[in-house]
């Protein structure tokens, strides 16, 4: 059998067909795949730019992007212009912020 994953019904894996063979009429488990073969966005990196400013970077990607949120457990937020980007500079702000990179 030959599939392929598809975000929001338009946007087609990269990595071409996946395949899957039947062994026989029972119940099968496939394994876990994730889109474009992506296990892991990687790293984020910080570094201060300025006394109120703070570049955030990480390996850019299809449909990847930086989050915040003032608690780890939300609400998480898209940080604007951050998609198929590799970096952004975000102002420090008072109280504490997480960041997170999301996608594909």
């Amino acid at each position: 059998m030959l599939y392929q994953f598809v975000i929001n019904g338009a946007t087609w894996e990269t990595t071409g067909d996946r395949t899957w063979q039947f062994a026989d009429t029972n119940a099968v488990v496939l394994p876990t795949a994730f889109l474009n073969n992506v296990t892991s966005l990687g790293p984020l990196t910080n570094r201060w730019t300025a006394p109120s400013q703070l570049e955030i970077s990480w390996e850019a990607g299809p449909r990847v992007r930086l989050q915040s949120a003032p608690s780890v457990t939300g609400p998480w937020q898209d940080v604007p212009n951050t998609e198929n980007t590799g970096n952004v500079t975000v102002p420090v702000e008072a109280g504490q912020r997480y960041f997170r990179l999301i996608g594909p």
